[in-house]
């Protein structure tokens, strides 16, 4: 049988990978990882990666490649972004161009998991698609976020911003149409509290 297809990773994730130390493996949670390309990207420079994905037939693809390149500490879920019963920390939480599909209160909440889901000193590498709201369509202005909102989600007292970027980008679609769209990019670093968590 042939192994699934699998797809390079993110330039975002290549990216925000630097930030890691490649001396102390990390542990990382890879919320809405699809078909698991960043999961076993990371994997590959030898962090501990669990990749949760809302599809079984996705879980399922990037569990036989991670078998099939023995990378022992990559594993996949089937399970809900909104709803992961995560019982232990992450020293990374990422997720990338995932949450445009969920409601502007739902991803509100999953970012503010995600920051919880993270031990203290670890990272949040996230990413997702950006719209300008004067000009956006009804749906994407409620999906989307707009210029600086996903920023604000970290400039309070328990992150420092160690990468931000709102980019465009052009591309070519499945039926060679040009299209360009709007990303947002951020790597924060939660502090370190003297106070228990």
């Amino acid at each position: 049988m042939a192994l699934p297809i699998e797809i390079p990773p993110s330039p975002f994730v290549r990216e925000a990978a630097e930030w890691l130390d490649a001396e102390a493996p990390s542990r990382i949670l890879d919320a809405g990882c699809g078909g698991g390309r960043n999961s076993l990207y990371l994997a590959r420079l030898g962090h501990e990666v669990l990749g949760v994905t809302n599809e079984l037939a996705d879980a399922c693809a990037a569990a036989e490649l991670a078998n099939h390149y023995a990378l022992g500490d990559c594993h996949f879920a089937v399970g809900d972004v909104r709803q992961l019963p995560v019982r232990r920390g992450f020293d990374v939480v990422m997720s990338n161009e995932v949450l445009h599909q969920l409601s502007k209160p739902q991803a509100r909440g999953v970012i503010g998991q995600m920051q919880r889901w993270t031990r203290q000193g670890g990272l949040n590498i996230v990413s997702g698609y950006l719209v300008d709201p004067e000009r956006a369509s009804r749906t994407n202005r409620e999906h989307c976020f707009h210029p600086g909102e996903l920023r604000g989600y970290y400039e309070n007292d328990k992150w420092d911003i160690l990468s931000y970027a709102e980019d465009e980008f052009a591309f070519q679609n499945f039926s060679n149409r040009q299209l360009v769209h709007s990303l947002v990019k951020i790597v924060a670093h939660r502090r370190w509290s003297r106070t228990k968590q």
